[in-house]
């Protein structure tokens, strides 16, 4: 590569030697097909539209109509295809070349320069390729699509940058690659037991949350990017169940803020798990034994919007821990069946093998027990509720009572019994309408 001292104007005046013809010529082609190359401008006065290999920078730029500035012509790039795995600062040089973040990048931050070091038009197509959110920045008071703040590729997610040279680049998001958080319908969540107490995480994926405001129906999304912790239940944790009685458990995701938090919570408590409703969690710890709060891996700001990604069968063994024998995760309309009664079960006639006295747990529905017998004069029965007596008749007359009637609703995983006292109590039948 070269550069024509002589600004292609061969000399046409005094004595010019015929050598010395051919070397003038000779250097005017060497610039004219190297494009003049050069670390700096070419000397004299350039032409409009003459090119200038600027090796420095490694772009190809062409003198404008008015020949009054340098504008980006090409790539002078030697390589296109560019692997950064880590946090790199684009140069000018990039220009019309695809950078890709691999597979295994960290999380990091790819600045683009302040647009008064690079020129307008410079382009360059990024494309992320790890697991891993990766932020591109501005620098300074630059923007991108005209907002002084960076933007975050997902997974799978690339685009265009396209500088205007002065303060602002233009952003063309594409996904060149199927966005992987859109993989599968059910939410990727994975519980597990390890030294019987549990765990497991959430793995990247999106998830549209109700919004705060519940006079609002706009839902508010959010991109799990990394792998979410999910709580960590200590052995000495109940969650409210009965040492040794399968308890079904939901798991779900809190807003908190923008900054998301996984929880859990035990279905026999009666809490509105559905996503319907917001949620004020406690921080899951040593001694978390409610069956009524919502627990979190971290803090979390109170009225938060909640999302279930998915339902655990499991059994708290005092003295022992966790053991998990049924994981199912959530998709489409399934939390909308957390609180319908009749769903997945059936009408069951239970009065052989129920008897009056003894707990009784409830499965993964809201269930109906209905309940008829005979009391003797002054006897009584009764429906008691996860501790609670939800129904009560006593026979004040003096002969029996036959065709007596008590009803109660019952949650999932919530206790029943029905009970006698003050009398002889007959059981008739005993019928749970699931």
């Amino acid at each position: 590569m070269s550069q024509d001292a002589n600004s292609f104007s061969i000399p046409n005046t005094g004595t010019l030697s015929g050598l010395s013809l051919v070397n003038d010529v000779n250097a005017s082609l060497q610039a004219v097909v190297s494009q003049q190359g050069g670390p700096t401008q070419p000397p004299g006065t350039p032409y409009a539209y003459s090119r200038w290999m600027d090796t420095s920078n490694k772009v190809v730029k062409r003198r404008n109509g008015a020949n009054n500035a340098w504008v980006l012509d090409g790539a002078g790039a030697e390589a296109f295809h560019i692997t950064k795995s880590a946090g790199y600062s684009f140069v000018l040089g990039d220009h019309e070349t695809s950078i890709s973040i691999p597979a295994g990048a960290a999380a990091s931050t790819f600045t683009i320069p302040a647009s008064t070091s690079l020129m307008d038009g410079w382009t360059v197509n990024v494309q992320n390729n790890s697991s891993a959110a990766q932020v591109i920045a501005p620098t300074g008071t630059d923007t991108i699509n005209g907002v002084n703040a960076s933007i975050t590729l997902q997974p799978g997610q690339g685009g265009i940058l396209v500088n205007n040279g002065a303060s602002n680049t233009m952003f063309m998001g594409v996904q060149a690659n199927p966005d992987t958080r859109y993989g599968s319908a059910m939410f990727p969540f994975n519980p597990t037991v390890s030294a019987n107490a549990l765990g497991g995480a959430l793995n990247p994926c999106k998830i549209d949350f109700r919004n705060a405001t519940l006079t609002t129906g706009t839902p508010i999304e959010l991109a799990i990017a990394s792998a979410l912790s999910l709580p960590a239940v200590p052995t000495t944790s109940s969650l409210g169940a009965t040492s040794g009685v399968l308890t079904r458990y939901v798991y779900g995701v809190a807003y908190n803020g923008g900054t998301p938090v996984a929880c859990i919570a035990s279905m026999a408590g009666g809490l509105v798990l559905d996503g319907t409703a917001l949620v004020s969690p406690t921080t899951i710890g040593a001694s978390s034994n409610a069956n009524n709060i919502v627990y979190s891996a971290s803090a979390v700001s109170a009225n938060s919007p909640f999302m279930p990604i998915g339902v655990v069968d499991a059994t708290w063994t005092s003295g022992t821990g966790w053991t998990i024998s049924f994981v199912q995760p959530f998709g489409g309309s399934a939390p909308s069946l957390l609180g319908a009664l009749g769903t997945g079960g059936q009408d069951q006639q239970l009065s052989a093998s129920r008897a009056l006295g003894t707990t009784y747990y409830n499965g993964p529905h809201p269930m109906m027990l209905e309940w008829t017998g005979v009391l003797a004069s002054s006897a009584r029965a009764s429906i008691t509720v996860n501790g609670i007596v939800r129904a009560d008749l006593e026979n004040r007359a003096s002969t029996a009572m036959s065709g007596a009637f008590l009803a109660a609703l019952v949650k999932p995983y919530q206790p029943y019994s029905v009970n006698s006292s003050a009398g002889a109590v007959t059981t008739t039948t005993w019928n749970e309408v699931n």
